[in-house]
């Protein structure tokens, strides 16, 4: 299973370069602009593990 990270920063090239720098370390990434999409984001991430421990898949 693939862990996630989420980026939350409002400068959009540190997002970028943390970006690449996690991808190519084999991790998702994840990356928001502010506080409230980076909440947005956590739920959705949330959501998808909630229904892959349901479906068995973990």
């Amino acid at each position: 299973m693939t862990r996630t990270i989420l980026v939350v920063d409002n400068d959009s090239s540190l997002c970028r370069i943390m970006e690449f720098n996690l991808h190519q370390a084999g991790y998702q990434v994840t990356v928001a602009g502010d506080g409230a999409e980076g909440f947005i984001r956590l739920n959705a991430i949330a959501r998808k593990c909630s229904n892959n421990v349901r479906n068995g898949w973990i």
